[in-house]
C-alpha cells in the first residue's frame, strides 16, 4: 500500500515536470493554462506553480455556449 511518504513524492515529481513545462512554454512566449481545478485544495497545490490562466468549478461554473 501507498504511504504519505510515496504521495509526496509522486506530487513532488509532478510538480517538477509540471514546472518544466510551464518554463519551455514562457520561454516560447507560451501562455499555459491549467483545466479543472475543483477545489481550494486543488487551488493551493498548483498555486506555487507559474500558469498563466486556471479554470474549473472552483472558480465558476462553465458558461452557456451563444451563437
Amino acid at each position: 500500500a501507498a504511504t504519505k511518504d510515496d504521495y509526496i513524492n509522486v506530487t513532488y515529481e509532478m510538480i517538477e515536470i509540471i514546472s518544466g513545462i510551464i518554463e519551455s512554454c514562457h520561454r516560447k512566449n507560451i501562455k499555459v493554462c491549467i483545466c479543472g481545478i475543483e477545489n481550494k485544495s486543488q487551488e493551493q497545490t498548483i498555486s506555487m506553480l507559474d500558469f498563466d490562466y486556471k479554470q474549473g468549478y472552483y472558480y465558476s461554473k462553465p458558461a452557456e455556449l451563444e451563437l
